[in-house]
């Protein structure tokens, strides 16, 4: 009595497994792009606003290391100048970066331009925001919530998880 394997069968597994770990990779990295927009759009909602130079300085971007690591980046492009509204007049030489960090852990009121984003603001992802400090912290924070939805939803569409 011996052992006999077919090493064509395994092939073919190893091929199609391999074509499932690639699709679940598309997916995933399509289904995170769609999470790093919402939570710009979020970060964004929930800037404080005198300018508006913050909110166009919100970034987000789906980044790949490696073959295997994938990270979503939310940030400040800090190296934008402040630009001055009609309204409101900044020093020269002011970075949004600058502004970023002040609005992001300083405590401040709300002027008069941010209470009215706040009043007029239509909900993102279902969710009414608020406009104020942390405002990073809570889209980050929303990211957090989301991701293993994400990769769970990835794997069913990927065809790794048999449906019922």
């Amino acid at each position: 009595m011996g052992l006999s394997i077919n090493t064509l069968n395994l092939k073919k597994a190893q091929s199609r497994l391999s074509n499932s770990q690639k699709a679940y990779k598309r997916v995933l990295i399509s289904e995170m792009a769609k999470l790093a927009k919402v939570a710009q759009r979020m970060a964004r909602a929930m800037a404080p606003m005198e300018t508006g130079s913050l909110e166009g300085a919100i970034f987000a971007r789906v980044v790949k290391q490696g073959y295997d690591s994938l990270n979503i980046e939310l940030g400040v492009d800090g190296s934008k100048p402040r630009v001055s509204s009609g309204l409101v007049r900044v020093r020269p030489g002011t970075t949004v970066g600058d502004y970023a960090l002040y609005m992001e852990s300083d405590k401040y009121s709300l002027q008069a331009r941010s209470v009215l984003k706040q009043m007029s603001q239509i909900p993102v992802e279902g969710r009414r925001v608020i406009v104020g400090r942390r405002y990073m912290e809570r889209a980050v924070e929303f990211i957090r919530k989301r991701f293993p939805e994400i990769v769970e939803d990835s794997a069913k569409k990927a065809g790794f998880v048999r449906r019922r």
